[in-house]
């Protein structure tokens, strides 16, 4: 019996060890949201003054490049942590305000579904909670207990040596060694530019995908989201730090199927918001030929528009 405990302990320090051992070795994750990883690293790279621009996957498409070259003689490095739009804006919002400093602008351009929706956490958001504390365990080890998500800490841990390992794997069986120790997504290099932009562009494809959505509307969403946003960027206006908000690129068709919707919605967001809103809705309507996959991503017709735009109102308000 003492013999049989000593070789489960052995066992158990052996698997302690090499779980430690692969958790500090870098690697990357065969999975989007890694991106995460990526675009952090990416975003305290950069010299400050910086545009940080966040919200869904509508920002990937961005030409962020043209955007630090037309803003030079401001000096700003440009930033795209667009994700994804199943992503809330409180998570958004309360996840990339430690990595802000002084005199950087933040502008958010999320798309409706998220600032019309009850502000909640989704399956996304807490996906993604893994690649945080990934980032920095010590930062956001408390979110766990604050939350009363700590029974979940263990899962996430393992979860994570789990797409390392297979990580590891496909690299070593794809004999891709330069790889097998770099942090983040998995060829992230090969699909996303310095700046966190696509270096594709989104696919073409016909009919769009979520053609004829119909958003519904709710006063008490909107206003928990939009005070939500006011005491967030309220906080980062007293660290200096300017904050925009944009509206997102939508097609003309989809608009006046929702266009009471979103004018209310925008009426709101000028009435309530502590921050400027940039624009009207107008401004970031587009032909649906402007599209590529969805009705959220725009082609790289579209892109350059939409780019442009931004880059005029910029010059405005900055």
């Amino acid at each position: 019996m003492k013999k049989l405990l000593i070789k489960l302990l052995f066992i158990s320090l052996l698997i302690t060890i090499t779980c430690i051992g692969i958790w500090i070795l870098p690697g990357n994750y065969i999975s989007d949201l890694a991106i995460l990883i990526n675009k952090i690293n990416m975003l305290q790279s950069k010299d400050t003054p910086r545009i940080v621009f966040i919200g869904g996957s509508n920002l990937l498409s961005l030409d962020s490049p043209l955007i630090e070259r037309e803003l030079k003689y401001l000096n700003y490095s440009v930033a795209n942590m667009g994700l994804f739009g199943a992503l809330g804006i409180k998570h958004l919002l309360n996840n990339i305000k430690p990595y802000l400093r002084p005199h950087d602008v933040l502008i958010i351009i999320s798309e409706y579904g998220v600032l019309l929706r009850k502000e909640e956490e989704t399956e996304e958001d807490k996906k993604l909670r893994k690649y945080y504390f990934l980032i920095s365990p010590k930062k956001n080890i408390s979110r766990y207990f604050i939350n009363n998500q700590y029974y979940t800490l263990p899962r996430d841990i393992f979860e994570l040596l789990g797409l390392k390992i297979k990580t590891y794997l496909r690299n070593t069986i794809e004999l891709n060694y330069t790889q097998i120790f770099e942090n983040g997504r998995r060829n992230y290099k090969k699909n996303y530019n310095e700046y966190g932009d696509r270096i594709n562009p989104y696919q073409i494809i016909q009919p769009l995908l979520s053609s004829g959505v119909i958003y519904t509307f709710s006063d008490a969403s909107i206003m928990n989201n939009i005070l939500f946003i006011n005491n967030i960027c309220d906080s980062l206006l007293e660290n200096n730090v300017k904050v925009l908000l944009f509206l997102p690129p939508f097609p003309y068709e989809e608009y006046n199927l929702n266009k009471k919707i979103i004018n209310n919605l925008y009426d709101n967001l000028i009435k309530y918001l502590t921050i400027p809103v940039i624009g009207t809705t107008n401004d970031s309507l587009f032909p649906r030929e402007y599209f590529a996959d969805s009705i959220y991503h725009l082609n790289v017709k579209g892109e350059s528009q939409r780019t442009r735009k931004l880059i005029a109102k910029l010059k405005e308000v900055l």
